[in-house]
């Protein structure tokens, strides 16, 4: 829905994935294998994107990543359709890559002319992956808009270890944290330095992982407009679907994945279960 509703406002389009991994996500004792992040949003891209950024560090998920994406976009099964202007993968550390997809995504956007460009950048920290000066780097010199992984059992614990305090204080940019009294302020901090940065419409999902030892919150973040955000509507829905189900039901959603049950319609939130408009269809694109 994302790129449905971004194109009626710009000529371009970009999507960034910060902490790309290898293009897949594994669960389970199984070893079961899903699409990952990088592949979803170049599938469920209604208009597809200008371009695409993919930075990860570790070279062999790199590498592991360039390939699944060459097959993606070259004739697979999937039937994805390639962004206009292809897309990179650069392999190293996001805090320092995001300044050359910032360089690349102004060169690509003024092709032919004058720039009018959005990002849809994601983060998936799985720990405090990117500091705050990747972020200002990016969002110094451009529009875009935000998905954060919060990791937030992880900033728990990095709040009370003295040998995390540096760490702490890039991932906040300055020592706001310190003031933080458990996660619920932690992650409040967190989004108050967004809404500084300009992005003041949020919305943030807990995630229940089924354990206590992790927990984390995703961050939707974009800026205020004058007549309201359509992408918001969708991701407000989707956090009450989202926040209905724990990590318990997981199992259920695999058995449906694999074919085993027929139908999703169980978690869906109870206010819509008989709204037409409100069916998980609607917000896969």
């Amino acid at each position: 829905m994302y790129t449905t509703v971004i194109s009626e406002y710009f000529n371009d389009w970009f999507y960034i994935d910060a902490l790309a991994g290898s293009g897949v996500s594994v669960y389970g004792d199984a070893d079961e294998s899903f699409l990952g992040s990088p592949l979803l949003a170049a599938k469920n891209a209604a208009e597809p994107f200008t371009k695409m950024y993919f930075i990860e560090q570790d070279k062999e998920n790199a590498a592991a990543l360039e390939k699944r994406l060459d097959v993606a976009f070259n004739g697979s099964d999937l039937q994805i359709t390639p962004p206009e202007c292809g897309y990179e993968v650069y392999v190293g550390d996001a805090n320092k890559k995001l300044q050359q997809v910032t360089r690349n995504m102004w060169r690509v956007a003024k092709r032919d002319g004058k720039a009018n460009f959005n990002h849809l950048t994601f983060i998936d920290n799985q720990g405090l992956n990117l500091n705050w000066g990747g972020l200002e780097d990016l969002e110094d010199s451009t529009t875009g808009d935000y998905l954060i992984n919060f990791p937030t059992s992880n900033v728990l614990r990095a709040s009370g270890h003295k040998g995390s305090e540096n760490a702490m204080v890039d991932y906040y940019g300055g020592d706001r944290w310190r003031s933080a009294n458990g996660k619920e302020e932690l992650l409040e901090a967190y989004t108050t330095r967004l809404s500084g940065l300009g992005k003041t419409e949020q919305v943030v999902t807990n995630i229940d992982s089924g354990t206590k030892n992790y927990q984390y919150d995703m961050i939707y973040a974009t800026r205020k407009t004058r007549g309201g955000s359509d992408y918001i509507n969708a991701i407000e829905y989707i956090n009450r679907f989202v926040e209905a189900v724990d990590g318990a039901d997981v199992e259920d959603m695999l058995q449906i994945l694999r074919g085993d049950q027929m139908t999703m319609e169980s978690f869906l939130p109870k206010q819509d279960e008989d709204d037409p408009q409100s069916k998980l269809v609607e917000f896969h694109d």
